[in-house]
């Protein structure tokens, strides 16, 4: 049976602008609304494995009740750490802007102080990718997580360099926002992206 795979990305949180990492920011009522009007794509869906963070969670326990289908948590999907910068506003980021301009342009040259390192990340969320393809064979899994999760993956199955900072300057991975991934049910079957980043029904009636 072929396995799917649909990736969302956690709405719209409660806090200014920043890099949030591990800094465990609330969803907002607002974000909350942009998952849930993600749920006729989810029809026929089996199971749900969220990122513990509650930006996450509490997005999931509303989906998994809508659904009715179990849910877990898996830890390898949580958002990569920022360090002394994660979740610190952009706008009072003071002395430490440099530090986080230089990462953004190199940010495998550039790791931010204390955080981690991106090629640990990288193999973090790897990690738990071959877990999750395993454990979820045959099925239609929802897997609600990050932005950066999202891009890691991306860039693993389209044999992007996940180390150029292009990859996360130019993907969009936005609020919300659903990627599917589908493997066929037949030997050797490689995965395959049917689409990338579709953002919640309410953004194509929104002003832009």
């Amino acid at each position: 049976m072929t396995t799917t795979i649909d990736l969302l990305r956690h709405g719209e949180v409660a806090g200014k602008p920043a890099l949030y990492g591990e800094t465990d920011v609330p969803l907002s009522d607002n974000g909350l609304q942009q998952m849930m009007s993600q749920v006729p794509q989810f029809s026929g869906a089996e199971r749900l494995i969220s990122s513990p963070l509650q930006r996450c969670r509490k997005g999931a326990v509303a989906l998994s009740e809508a659904l009715t289908v179990p849910m877990s948590l898996m830890s390898g999907i949580a958002e990569c750490r920022f360090g002394d910068v994660d979740g610190l506003p952009f706008d009072d980021a003071g002395d430490k802007w440099p530090a986080m301009e230089a990462f953004w342009q190199q940010p495998v040259a550039c790791p931010l102080p204390g955080g981690e390192p991106l090629a640990e990340f990288h193999q973090r969320v790897m990690d738990a990718w071959h877990t999750l393809l395993h454990d979820v064979k045959g099925q239609h899994c929802l897997v609600v997580t990050h932005g950066g999760v999202i891009r890691q993956i991306i860039a693993r199955l389209l044999n992007i360099d996940w180390q150029q900072a292009s990859v996360y300057q130019h993907l969009t991975i936005g609020y919300g926002s659903l990627t599917r991934i589908t493997i066929g049910g037949y030997a050797d079957a490689l995965p395959a992206i049917q689409f990338i980043g579709v953002p919640p029904p309410a953004v194509y009636g929104a002003d832009r």
